[in-house]
């Protein structure tokens, strides 16, 4: 399987440190697609469409690596990999761990009358304890596999109705 590493950054010195450290990158983010408000997907395509034209070719998946959640083993960025590759419907996975609160159970939310509900209910409304609610999951950002089809879809958020 051929691979493309590449950089995503606005930053010039995080530029030149991964050119000290072998990663040559002949991109730079846009000003529209830089700051705390910048969308990750947008980002991410605008990156891939650089490289697809620089090496004329299409890539067939993405990964992304957040590099705020550097733990994560080559194990786990396989097995999500062959997981992704098994279900054709599907246009991404990504990492998550157990979530320490549930919605079903202990996370409540400003109704627009001014009351509290709970986030999220069960058909019937009635989870009655912790261990009764339904398993959630807590986004980690430790890696985000994508279908290159996605990036055509004009999505804004890797959870779709097709994610693993």
């Amino acid at each position: 399987m051929d691979a493309q590493v590449s950089l995503s950054t606005d930053d010039t010195e995080i530029k030149n440190v991964a050119r000290n450290h072998g990663l040559e990158s002949t991109y730079t983010r846009p000003a529209a697609l830089s700051g705390d408000k910048a969308g990750k997907i947008d980002t991410i395509k605008s990156l891939i469409e650089f490289e697809e034209d620089k090496h004329k070719t299409r890539f067939d998946y993405i990964l992304d690596l957040d590099v705020t959640s550097p733990l994560r083993t080559v194990q786990d960025i396989k097995d999500a990999f062959d997981q992704l590759t098994k279900v054709a419907d599907a246009l991404t996975i990504f990492s998550v761990n157990p979530a320490a609160r549930n919605p079903y159970f202990n996370m409540v939310e400003k109704k627009e009358n001014g009351f509290y509900d709970l986030i999220k209910k069960n058909a019937d409304g009635t989870v009655l304890s912790r261990q009764e609610a339904p398993p959630v999951y807590d986004l980690n950002a430790s890696f985000y596999w994508y279908k290159r089809a996605f990036f055509d879809l004009n999505l804004k958020s890797p959870i779709t109705d097709s994610t693993l």
